[in-house]
């Protein structure tokens, strides 16, 4: 009688350790489970495609090209992934379709892009956005992506253009007025980009140096206050700093603002030189 219920310990001795290694094989794979849809999450994070073009709402007036940088030597780059679509359905099918991959933290950046322009009647916007052919990535607004390179392929093989590009010059706003309706109604003049600097005009400033300005910083900071005083907001105009070799006497300072601004700019401790009215710049791409 004893044997049998020293058996029955032992069996239940038995049992039990099986359960409990049961038990810890069952943390471990509870552990395992949680790990394994971390990454699965992490993965659908960071490895999903996003829409290149989800934010925006295209309608009639809106056109999409991808065409070659602008380069000195004029040479058109990347023909063959060229790109212009103009029908509204087929803006909304490249809304739904084309894709960026994960972010890149030291992208590969080479000398020539291809650049996206969304055009809005013969405007191109100023959304930033640049592809890299040669290594496969993307630049949206400064930040870069992984791009398939087959999109544009097949957008290429769908939407070709041939087309070239120049970069005018223009000393006033009415020629450059002029310009922009005169070729807005041709067939083949598809679009422009306003690169025209921000503010009107330049100027030197040079600034005594003394007890109160003892660097080209508080220069600046000197010029700056005395327009802030005048009403003016620190939006409306940009002073810069140009580093000289002899800097014993004074400082030089580069002052860009509309002419207004540079009339009603005096002071003893600085002089100014002529204020010169920026050239109007545009690029624009036509159709050959």
């Amino acid at each position: 009688m004893r044997k049998v219920f020293v058996n029955l310990e032992e069996l239940i001795c038995k049992n039990f350790r099986l359960f409990l290694s049961s038990m810890h094989l069952f943390k471990k794979m509870k552990y395992l489970i949680i790990i394994l849809f971390f990454f699965s999450s992490t993965h659908s994070l960071y490895g999903q495609n996003s829409l290149l073009f989800q934010k925006y709402n295209f309608d009639s007036s809106y056109k999409v090209i991808g065409v070659s940088s602008y380069n000195e030597d004029k040479k058109v780059y990347y023909k063959d992934l060229s790109f212009f679509i103009f029908d509204l359905s087929d803006l909304n099918k490249l809304k739904s379709s084309l894709t960026y991959g994960k972010p890149i933290e030291h992208p590969t950046i080479g000398d020539n892009d291809l650049c996206i322009y969304i055009v809005k009647g013969k405007e191109i916007q100023p959304d930033e956005i640049y592809i890299n052919p040669d290594y496969s990535n993307i630049n949206i607004e400064g930040e870069y992506y992984e791009f398939d390179i087959s999109q544009l392929k097949a957008l290429n093989k769908k939407y070709s253009i041939n087309y070239t590009f120049s970069w005018t010059t223009l000393k006033s706003e009415r020629d450059f007025k002029n310009y922009i309706s005169t070729n807005s109604s041709k067939k083949n003049f598809l679009c422009y980009q306003d690169n025209t600097l921000e503010f009107d005009g330049i100027c030197d400033i040079f600034i005594d140096r003394n007890a109160n300005c003892t660097t080209g910083r508080q220069g600046i900071q000197i010029i700056k206050q005395k327009l802030l005083d005048l009403g003016y907001k620190e939006n409306e105009f940009l002073i810069g700093y140009r580093p000289t070799f002899d800097e014993s006497k004074e400082f030089h300072l580069t002052f860009h603002a509309s002419k207004d601004k540079y009339d009603k700019l005096h002071g003893n401790n600085f002089r100014k030189s002529k204020w010169t009215q920026n050239d109007f710049e545009i690029l624009s791409y036509w159709q050959k």
